[in-house]
């Protein structure tokens, strides 16, 4: 979970995702949190270990290649 002072995170995730794609869109900030998002949750099931690292790894390639290839 994401706390309130990680506000910064999101704003570079945002940041770097408009990098990535070479332009800023007005949806990079929700796109940065839509990444951040499962990645917290995935860190619990794998510490509970419901799932791989590198299947939550596959996870998250997944959701990262949607934000910067549509």
């Amino acid at each position: 979970m994401l706390a309130p002072g990680d506000d910064a995170l999101i704003t570079l995730t945002a940041d770097l995702i408009a990098a990535a794609r070479g332009s800023a869109r007005a949806t990079d900030r929700l796109d940065a949190d839509i990444c951040w998002s499962p990645a917290t949750s995935l860190g619990v099931d794998i510490a509970l270990g419901h799932r791989t690292p590198a299947a939550a790894r596959a996870v998250l390639d997944h959701q990262v290649d949607r934000v910067l290839n549509g």
